[in-house]
């Protein structure tokens, strides 16, 4: 196969990898370059319509919607308070 690169940047970076001694050859080099690449997965949807993102954003907004205060006494978090007797 024949490859023609036709924009001298591009050219003049690969002969400076290649000079380097980075890469044995072309070959190496696009195989890497090739290989390093990652497809991106194709964007899910859930049933309502959203991304992960906007899913985990959303409840964000809902989670600080939310007063930061506690209902119960302390002493409702204590050990007695949940065996009483028992415990």
């Amino acid at each position: 196969m024949t490859i023609e690169i036709h924009q001298p940047e591009l050219e003049a970076l690969i002969r400076q990898r290649m000079e380097s001694g980075e890469f044995q050859s072309v070959t190496e080099l696009i195989r890497r370059a090739l290989t390093s690449l990652t497809p991106s997965a194709p964007e899910v949807r859930s049933s309502n319509g959203l991304t992960s993102d906007q899913r985990a954003e959303s409840f964000r907004r809902w989670a600080e919607s939310h007063r930061d205060e506690t209902v119960l006494p302390d002493e409702a978090m204590t050990r007695a308070s949940f065996y009483g007797e028992r415990g």
